[in-house]
């Protein structure tokens, strides 16, 4: 038996030596250069592609409840009286510069006592304004660019007046701040202006060379005001980019979250 079986082996052996003898060199160097030729064509196709996707622009957003992010100023728009502005400060992780750069404002959603998201049927979504603007009649909304990390640029979210402004007051909430959002345009409605609540603003970060990304800023405005920043941010504001709450999936599930 073990006679038969080395003899299988050897006729198996002998073939494949023969096919292989058989088998013309020239053969494999058209194989060899048929494939190098493929692989160049590849090369050429998708190159560009492969470079520009490892390179892109990545935008990101972030906020601290502290300056640079949060700062109190006085604010001369109307009358001179100290105010909170509340700035994203965005930054591009890619390797290439971002161009045409706008943090649009989706929709806004009312977290109320049980936490239920409840979408601001009346609010107009549109872009914020770049911070430090020269001319407020004539707001910077698309930035030119934005370099690689750790350069960036802050975006103006919302503004928090002391409610002894005269001239920054809502209806029903007398002696009481409320954050305005620091739209683009203000609206006739005031759909901009956010009552104390708990709130979800949803920002898609855009660029006219970079994935839109969706971004969620928690806010919470008990309505109550200090000038001291430290305790105005302990005990009456909050302000944080968060994951996609529960419930808002189905309204958005398009979009593209931060990572």
């Amino acid at each position: 038996m073990m006679a038969d079986h080395t003899s299988y082996v050897t006729i198996f052996l002998g073939v494949v030596h023969d096919w292989w003898t058989n088998l013309a060199h020239s053969s494999l160097a058209q194989w060899a250069g048929a494939v190098a030729t493929f692989s160049a064509v590849l090369v050429a196709l998708f190159k560009d592609q492969f470079f520009h996707h490892r390179r892109r622009p990545i935008l990101t957003a972030s906020i601290l409840p502290k300056p640079p992010d949060c700062v109190i100023t006085p604010t001369h728009r109307q009358a001179t009286m100290s105010a909170y502005w509340l700035r994203l400060w965005v930054q591009n992780a890619g390797k290439q510069r971002a161009e045409q750069v706008q943090v649009f404002v989706s929709r806004v959603y009312k977290l109320g006592v049980n936490k239920k998201p409840a979408q601001i049927e009346n609010f107009l979504p549109m872009n914020l304004r770049w911070s430090n603007g020269r001319d407020w009649n004539n707001p910077e909304v698309f930035a030119q660019g934005i370099s690689s990390k750790p350069l960036g640029k802050h975006c103006d979210l919302c503004l928090i007046s002391d409610p002894a402004n005269p001239n920054h007051r809502l209806k029903g909430y007398e002696g009481r701040c409320f954050a305005e959002l620091v739209l683009e345009v203000y609206s006739v409605g005031n759909q901009h202006h956010l009552p104390p609540d708990e709130y979800i603003i949803v920002l898609i970060l855009a660029a006219a060379n970079a994935d839109p990304v969706t971004v969620y800023v928690k806010l919470n405005l008990t309505g109550q005001w200090s000038d001291d920043l430290d305790v105005m941010f302990r005990d009456y504001l909050s302000v944080e980019i968060v994951p996609r709450p529960p419930g808002i999936w189905a309204f958005i599930a398009q979009d593209n979250e931060q990572v």
